[in-house]
């Protein structure tokens, strides 16, 4: 239980991200434990930082996988980011149990371009 916490702990940390370069997003993203009932899963929980000097807003995709032991799980979100604001959302990989191991996250976010 305690090394499952320490190793969330980590890579919490390790989601954190330095100042974005010219043309790319800012994200963060931490991974947590979520109980249902008699199930423990992990669930994801992100933040994608729109840039002030925008003067519009962007569509964007975010892609989550999530492996812990054998088993690997995605989830995907479209969504609008206004300029200069913050969206925030979460995923929840309820086929992905606590037992099944230390969790390892691919966070993505990309801008999908509108014709």
């Amino acid at each position: 239980m305690n090394k499952s916490l320490f190793v969330l702990g980590i890579l919490g940390l390790a989601a954190c991200q330095s100042e974005p370069e010219a043309g790319t997003i800012a994200f963060t993203a931490t991974v947590d434990t979520l109980e249902v009932d008699a199930l423990r899963c992990y669930a994801v929980n992100y933040e994608v930082w729109g840039s002030p000097s925008d003067t519009a807003g962007t569509n964007l995709a975010v892609r989550g996988i999530l492996t812990a032991g054998a088993v690997t799980d995605s989830n995907k979100a479209v969504d609008y980011l206004p300029a200069g604001d913050t969206l925030r959302g979460s995923f929840y990989y309820l086929s992905v149990p606590v037992t099944a191991g230390p969790a390892e996250l691919d966070l993505n976010v990309t801008k999908i371009d509108q014709p």
